[in-house]
């Protein structure tokens, strides 16, 4: 499996199906065929002699008609155990292509939202495996939708792949830093995995969260404001736990 050259494994993450990997001509060319062969049906029945499309056996690769799209049938399938082994299947496959690794984001990202929770632990961890690329905005969104996740592991297992996860831009740590805030104010009890999250983002993007500073703990430009009752539950909510994304290089 590790062998497949990298033609066939991206056209298992074809979403544009064929039958025999044929280009499809449309109804307009197949007329223009038609009138140019001079062979028309009869007008007894209908087509009842126009000539049919000849298919050379020869020309159909079959190894190349079963690879494509294998992937899109597997984590679409009806069975979550087929889903499963799809998702596993890219944990071997990504590790041995990056350009694979690449492609398969968006999937196992999308798998996040399957209504099975096995299925979700287990792209979770697979993505974590492979999470050597930078997610975009759009897919970061989508993996912090899965914070308000009502199952513990679920929320855990997301906090470890976001310790390894690289962004781009200040807004995605901006973003991820507000959600993590939600799911700290919605469940009390992941304070700790919440803390360690933040730790490592800090630490993967240092330069990220330097402009961020001043917003983080509500700092002046030019005024002195008041010190917050630091014993207080929105200081430990709001000014703690940012600390700990600021600090995070220096943790480390």
């Amino acid at each position: 499996m590790l062998q497949v050259s990298p033609q066939f494994l991206e056209q298992t993450l074809d979403k544009k199906l064929m039958s025999d990997l044929r280009r499809k001509c449309t109804a307009h060319e197949r007329a223009k065929e038609l009138y140019a062969s001079g062979e028309f049906s009869s007008g007894r029945k209908w087509a009842d002699d126009a000539p049919k499309e000849k298919v050379d056996t020869s020309a159909v690769n079959l190894i190349a008609s079963g690879a494509c799209g294998a992937f899109v049938h597997g984590l679409e399938d009806e069975m979550y155990e087929v889903r499963i082994a799809a998702v596993d299947a890219f944990s071997a496959l990504a590790q041995s292509s990056a350009s694979f690794a690449e492609m398969c984001l968006d999937f196992l990202v999308d798998m996040f939202n399957d209504e099975i929770e096995a299925v979700r632990l287990q792209s979770i961890h697979i993505l974590r495996q492979i999470s050597i690329n930078t997610l975009r905005e759009d897919q970061l969104d989508t993996v912090l939708a899965v914070l308000e996740d009502s199952s513990r592991d679920i929320r855990e297992a997301l906090h470890e792949l976001l310790c390894f996860t690289n962004v781009s831009t200040k807004e995605c740590i901006q973003l991820a830093l507000l959600e993590l805030l939600k799911n700290l104010t919605k469940y009390p009890t992941d304070r700790n995995s919440v803390w360690k999250c933040l730790k490592f983002l800090g630490c993967r993007h240092p330069t990220l969260v330097l402009p961020l500073v001043p917003e983080l703990l509500s700092t002046h430009p030019y005024f002195h404001t008041p010190e917050p009752d630091m014993d207080g539950p929105a200081c430990i909510l709001h000014t703690h736990t940012p600390l700990y994304l600021l600090c995070g290089p220096d943790l480390a």
